[in-house]
C-alpha cells in the first residue's frame, strides 16, 4: 500500500482568504513552519489550500499568528506563463486542529 501524507504545524502567516479556483471555492492560507526548535527560527511557508464545507465556517477562526496543525495531500503543479515553466506546491488540507499558543 502506497500513499501521501504530509504533517504541518506552525502559525498562520495572514489571515486565510476565500478564493474561487477552476475547480470550486476555497480557503487559502500560509502556514509558517519553523525550521528548529528555537523560539526565533526562520520559518519555511507552505500554502495550503481548504475545499470542502468545513471551510465556510472556519474562515473566521484562521487568523493571523493563529497556531494549527494540518495534515494533508501534498500537490506539485508545473505551469506555464509566459514561455517559461513553473511549479506551485500547495498542501490539499484533510484534517485541520487548533493548537495552544500562538495568537489568540
Amino acid at each position: 500500500m502506497c500513499f501521501q501524507q504530509m504533517v504541518l504545524q506552525g502559525p498562520l502567516k495572514d489571515d486565510a482568504k476565500m478564493v474561487k479556483r477552476t475547480d470550486g471555492d476555497a480557503l487559502e492560507f500560509i502556514i509558517g513552519v519553523p525550521k528548529t526548535y528555537h523560539k526565533d527560527s526562520p520559518k519555511d511557508y507552505f500554502k495550503c489550500v481548504l475545499s470542502d464545507d468545513r471551510r465556510t465556517k472556519l474562515a473566521k477562526y484562521l487568523k493571523k499568528g493563529k497556531s494549527i496543525l494540518v495534515c494533508g495531500k501534498f500537490n506539485v503543479d508545473v505551469q506555464e506563463k509566459n514561455g517559461v515553466k513553473f511549479r506551485s506546491y500547495e498542501l490539499q488540507v484533510k484534517e485541520l486542529t487548533f493548537c495552544a499558543g500562538g495568537k489568540k
